[in-house]
């Protein structure tokens, strides 16, 4: 059974996606130079990001695929715009606002786009150096820091409507089923994308914050998913492992 492990909530903290009027339009040939991958995760990693050095074990091709089907009685247009971070150890750090400012501005005028950009292992100094200064020009440096010491790590940043937020690492790091399901419901807003199918409950804890967090759960190869108290509960109880919705084996 895949497991995710639960994140914690964090305070309430904007996704900076600045006017252009206030900051001017960012340069993006704006780099950080490192010499390897390596150098640049290490940075990452004291800058507070512990999940910097894992990635999803999919292309966000694959996670457009599972949206599509998941979305398709839903009126959503879903877009990847996770080709426009670049993939370089050169920290491109102003990209990911550059793409979501972009993004946003589209979402104005049509209520039925919404942006996906995935952060890769080939992305991920751009990505997080990108998450990083942003969130120093929203928040000042120090409370940044703080936060994102705070919080889980970005896999992926959404953009849909008046939203900007964004997915946790441990989420993307499982499967991509379990991803598209978190994805599903943060646009939908329905807690049967994205929830236990013992009890009912959404996996989502947090709500109205710039970073979801989910509760510690797992699917079972059936696809079915449960919080992991539930279903020891329910092994406890019956003595089976069994998936309580089908019957197969968890």
């Amino acid at each position: 059974m895949t497991v995710v492990e639960g994140t914690e909530k964090t305070s309430d903290a904007p996704v900076a996606v600045p006017e252009d009027e206030e900051v001017g339009i960012p340069d993006p040939a704006a780099f950080l130079s490192f010499a390897k991958h390596q150098d640049a995760l290490a940075v990452l990693w004291g800058l507070g990001y512990k999940d910097a050095g894992t990635s999803a074990p999919f292309t966000s091709d694959e996670l457009m695929d599972e949206l599509k089907e998941l979305l398709k009685d839903e009126g959503i247009v879903v877009m990847d715009m996770t080709t426009t971070i670049p993939e370089t150890s050169q920290a491109a750090y102003k990209a990911l606002t550059i793409t979501g400012f972009n993004a946003a501005a589209v979402c104005k005028k049509d209520k039925n786009a919404a942006f996906v950009i995935m952060r890769t292992q080939s992305n991920t100094p751009s990505f997080l150096m990108g998450h990083h200064w942003s969130m120093s020009q929203a928040l000042g440096k120090e409370v940044a820091d703080t936060h994102i010491r705070k919080a889980p790590t970005p896999a992926a940043f959404l953009i849909f409507r008046e939203r900007q937020f964004y997915l946790p690492s441990s989420v993307f790091k499982s499967n991509v089923c379990v991803a598209s399901s978190l994805v599903a419901r943060e646009l939908t807003m329905k807690d049967s994308f994205f929830a236990c199918c013992i009890c009912n409950q959404t996996f989502v804890q947090s709500k109205g914050t710039a970073c979801v967090c989910v509760s510690e759960m797992g699917m079972a190869p059936c696809k079915h998913m449960f919080h992991r108290a539930c279903v020891e509960r329910h092994i406890a109880e019956t003595g089976e492992y069994s998936c309580p919705e089908c019957n197969s084996i968890v």
